[in-house]
């Protein structure tokens, strides 16, 4: 039986959590330069900086094709021999060019350009094979349907072509397996934002909806970005509210049978301090229009607490407090957009609603269109809503050059709401940037790439 086509990478997302990167790392960078790149992990955001011609902005294009992927798409254009990715699990994984004859005539059989190497947490080692990812392909894809046939020459061909492997050729299927897994699956969600953004929305680029009419892509084609960002915040507010009554519904369903078969039952302090507080939250999160003024879900507060209503307020209470942090992770978003655009607003306020998604107000509250904001405060707009609301936590920010769009104030402000933002939306960043006054006192979050030559 011959050998059966070499497979292709995987392109479909992965949705289960990944670990952090914690370490990127390239060698041979335009056949010039090798950048060494640990992430701090503690403020989760990381600068990048250095002289013009250093690759800040190729560093961050390879960032995002290796975790989505597609490297080998990238390669003609930002050409490299070896990159690196260390991720917080203790994985490894090695993407470089052939080193020796045996690999360059396999990688031009597969019609390949990458090799990659990979370390398991565990301390596995395994590198790509074209015959045995062949195999192994061929062999998952007859699924339920591999002969004892199938298996007998997959095992055979694997052994030819590693006579001097010690592993038994199933574990070192099994293996391989395991290894191709983690390359193809590592699928880290992305956000690059470059200076073009107001040209070209990540909410179409990067998340389009094959379901989608073509209409509604026409009709968003034809809308300012702004405006797109306004629509989507009402699209934000509606998702979370969903979310939340299916919640609620589902625990009001089971209350009265979780009610008789409830035992514990708070104190009658601890049931009032509890409830108190239950009432304060939902206050503030009323604020935000997520919860309406006459709230048949909000848990009466007495004065007096009597004892035979204890165990259905304590239920009622710890309902309450499993529900709520939904819409308070939304309701925190939401204040921190809107005060840090306001910080930056000359002469205008921002408002945030469900009903209008967008609001701008001028000095005396009259009503702006959203394009009379300036080129620079669209800017910024965009780029925090990005940042709070077009992520999925875990998600990877590559952010190119941000001082190109901000005020001198502005940028001394950027790197601590980035921190905030990066450990309210659970996120990673990574800047490049010329301005140390994007940096400020922030320098423990340096990494310098310098414009050394390889040797």
């Amino acid at each position: 039986m011959s050998t059966p086509a070499a497979p292709q990478p995987s392109k479909t997302p992965v949705n289960a959590p990944r670990p952090r990167l914690v370490r990127f790392c390239v060698e041979g960078l335009f056949g010039r330069y090798d950048h060494n790149i640990p992430l701090r992990q503690e403020e989760r955001v990381t600068v990048i900086h250095g002289p013009n011609g250093v690759g800040k902005t190729a560093v961050l294009r390879l960032m995002e094709a290796a975790c989505q992927g597609n490297l080998e798409e990238i390669l003609p254009v930002i050409p490299f021999r070896r990159l690196t990715m260390e991720l917080a699990d203790g994985a490894q994984i090695i993407w470089r060019r052939a080193d020796t004859q045996e690999e360059q005539s396999d990688l031009n059989r597969a019609s390949r350009t990458l090799i990659w190497d990979v370390m398991m947490p565990d301390g596995a080692k395994d590198t790509w094979s074209r015959v045995i990812g062949s195999w192994a392909k061929y062999l998952d894809d007859k699924g339920s349907d591999q002969s004892d046939t199938d298996i007998a020459s997959a095992l055979a061909a694997i052994i030819n072509a590693q006579p001097m492997m010690v592993a038994d050729p199933r574990q070192r299927l099994d293996a391989y397996r395991k290894a191709a897994a983690l390359v193809q699956g590592i699928r880290f969600e992305t956000l690059l934002v470059r200076i073009d953004r107001l040209q070209r929305t990540s909410i179409d680029t990067q998340s389009e909806d094959p379901r989608e009419s073509a209409y509604n892509r026409s009709r968003k084609a034809r809308h300012p970005t702004i405006e797109i960002y306004s629509e989507a915040l009402q699209d934000y507010f509606d998702r979370t509210l969903q979310e939340y009554h299916e919640l609620a519904q589902t625990l009001d369903q089971s209350f009265f049978k979780r009610l008789m078969r409830a035992r514990d039952t708070l104190s009658i302090q601890e049931l009032q301090a509890r409830l108190n507080d239950v009432e304060a939250r939902r206050v503030r999160l009323r604020r935000w229009g997520l919860l309406p003024d006459l709230d048949d879900g909000a848990p009466i507060v007495p004065d007096e607490v009597d004892p035979r209503d204890v165990r259905a307020l304590s239920l009622n209470v710890e309902d309450n407090e499993a529900k709520l942090p939904h819409l308070e992770r939304f309701a925190a978003k939401l204040e921190r957009f809107e005060q840090s655009m306001n910080s930056r607003l000359l002469h205008k306020q921002l408002h945030l609603s469900r009903a209008r998604g967008l609001e701008i107000q001028d000095a005396d509250g009259a009503d702006l269109t959203l394009d009379k904001l300036s080129s620079g405060e669209q800017h910024q707009l965009i780029l925090l809503f990005d940042m709070l609301f077009h992520t999925s936590p875990g998600s990877l920010v590559l952010i190119d050059e941000p001082e190109l769009s901000l005020h001198l104030t502005w940028q001394e402000l950027f790197l601590p709401e980035l921190i905030e933002i990066a450990d309210l939306s659970d996120l990673d960043f990574v800047v490049a940037t010329h301005s140390p006054d994007i940096i400020g006192r922030y320098v423990q979050l340096e990494v310098p790439l310098t414009g050394e030559l390889r040797a």
